[in-house]
């Protein structure tokens, strides 16, 4: 599975899922399908795939390191 995170323009950040592999390889889904508006959910991600993210959005630490 891989996970995505949007931040919309109008300020919005979307989290979703996306499945790799089986029959529904490449369908995309949201990881907070079932969240009523305004309410609050926490998602916690490893850390080494947080530091790989990092690193990805990050160009200035990718050059010559």
């Amino acid at each position: 599975m891989r996970i995505k995170v949007y931040h919309d323009v109008n300020g919005t950040v979307r989290i979703t899922k996306t499945i790799e592999q089986g029959s529904d390889m490449g369908k995309e889904s949201s990881i907070f399908s079932d969240l009523k508006a305004g309410s609050v959910a926490e998602i916690e991600i490893n850390a080494e795939v947080q530091h790989r993210a990092y690193i990805k959005e990050s160009p200035i630490l990718t050059e010559g390191n």
